[in-house]
């Protein structure tokens, strides 16, 4: 789960237990473009996007054992 969602520059990532607790993301744009690599995120702290523009974007979760989650968020 991402929260919160709609966000106004910070969001966390839960998890249950079995994904693990260490996770690569990926921040996307509705066209397809990465506009942001986060290569070792452990759960529970604050993803910042106070970078990105008013939007809709896709989180990409890919937990270390390579399982792959996509989220939607808005930024606001």
């Amino acid at each position: 789960a991402l929260y919160p969602n709609p966000n106004n520059g910070s969001m966390q990532l839960s998890a249950s237990e079995n994904l693990g607790k260490t996770f690569h993301l990926e921040i996307y744009n509705l066209q397809g473009q990465i506009l942001d690599n986060i290569l070792q995120y452990e759960i529970n702290t604050p993803i910042n996007t106070q970078q990105l523009p008013v939007g809709i974007y896709i989180l990409k979760v890919t937990t270390m054992d390579g399982r792959v989650h996509f989220v939607k968020f808005i930024r606001q």
